[in-house]
């Protein structure tokens, strides 16, 4: 059946559970949907990098299972650090899947002014972490290091990914 007709329509919807969506099967049902903010936390290897000061900022949407985040973290440290570029504090933990590599959809870009720009394709730790894998031949090693990144300058990130919550 139909409910309401194409000039009249109903406002809000207040659901005490899910919604199926297409179909009757447990694959149809939609029972989370949220968005929100979060605060990302900047790494090389294992030292949290300062951003205080810097703009921080996270946001997602999550449905069902995956969650889509997008953000810019600004470095505020000028302490010489090594490692790989990481970025911590996810809304969400990843999922537990094994028997494949956990390349998230998505990228992150160190945006170090004209000319000294580093992208790389998202891969996802079970940290969870976002790392930023470049082409070997380019570079000296898989991931962006932290030590590519000037002081004062932003990373942008966004990213997609599967969660068991």
């Amino acid at each position: 059946l139909d409910l309401g007709f194409s000039s009249v329509r109903w406002k809000d919807l207040y659901l005490s559970g899910g919604v199926y969506v297409g179909g009757t099967g447990s694959a149809n049902y939609l029972d989370d949907y949220e968005e929100g903010t979060f605060s990302p936390t900047l790494f090389g290897g294992s030292t949290q990098i300062s951003t205080t000061g810097g703009t921080v900022l996270g946001r997602y949407t999550k449905i069902g299972n995956l969650v889509s985040i997008w953000g810019v973290v600004t470095r505020q440290d000028a302490t010489s650090v090594s490692g790989n570029l990481q970025i911590q504090n996810l809304p969400f933990p990843i999922a537990s899947v094994s028997g494949f590599t956990r390349l998230g959809m998505g990228w992150i870009w160190m945006d170090n002014g004209s000319g000294l720009d580093r992208i790389g394709q998202v891969y996802i730790t079970t940290t969870p972490a976002l790392l930023a894998v470049v082409d070997f031949s380019v570079r000296t090693g898989r991931y962006e290091q932290i030590s590519s990144l000037t002081n004062g300058r932003p990373v942008y990130f966004c990213a997609s990914y599967q969660t068991d919550n």
